[in-house]
């Protein structure tokens, strides 16, 4: 965090209930539910394109399995790797879903009728999960707090840090974080409440 004058917050979790686990602590956890699972089940696991799908396909690695990708993902997989930074080993998804132990998709194309298309077509049980900073599993058989975005106590430590004269909030619970600012002696308004024009109607 640098000093500032004002600082533009995304606040998609500014809510004291959540506070994320530890990362390392929940990574180590999710690889040892895929290695255990993927021994004998066909598991699906729910990420977005760009960021979660890569922490995902780098857990697979790590527990010994090579993901089958949506397109979307390896696309994005690509573009990291041309940049260098390394997510392992993964196969586009293009009908060969029965070679592989583990499917990693974005989370809106997973619903019931997915999950029972692929019951029908691979003999093999499906056990799914998704990896969200959100505290609902949504019909997923596992949920693994891993969220890109910082928790409520990041979001309080980096306002201390940047120590800005002016806090606007955005997304998420930025009213109720707004109002925590400024019970903690900041000054802070959610961006939703106004209907801004130019930059100095704040």
């Amino acid at each position: 965090p640098i000093d500032c004058d004002t600082l533009v917050l995304e606040t998609t979790f500014g809510s004291p209930q959540y506070v994320f686990p530890d990362q390392k602590e929940v990574t180590d956890e999710f690889i040892a539910w895929v290695e255990k699972e993927a021994r004998s089940n066909l598991v699906v696991l729910a990420g977005y394109s760009l960021g979660k799908a890569q922490e995902l396909t780098k857990i697979s690695n790590l527990a010994g399995f090579t993901p089958l990708v949506h397109e979307s993902i390896f696309e994005m997989n690509e573009i990291y790797k041309a940049h260098g930074k390394d997510v392992g080993n993964y196969e586009l998804l293009d009908h060969n879903i029965k070679e592989f132990s583990v499917l990693i998709i974005p989370p809106q194309l997973i619903n019931r009728f997915l999950l029972a298309t692929l019951k029908e077509f691979d003999s093999r049980k499906i056990v799914s999960a998704i990896a969200t900073g959100w505290a609902y599993a949504r019909g997923f058989d596992k949920l693994f707090s891993l969220s890109n975005h910082a928790d409520y106590n990041d979001l309080i430590e980096y306002v201390k840090l940047a120590n800005p004269k002016l806090v606007l909030t955005d997304h998420g619970q930025c009213e109720e974080f707004s109002r925590k600012l400024n019970r903690l002696g900041f000054r802070s308004k959610p961006l939703k409440q106004h209907k801004q024009q130019v930059l100095f109607d704040f």
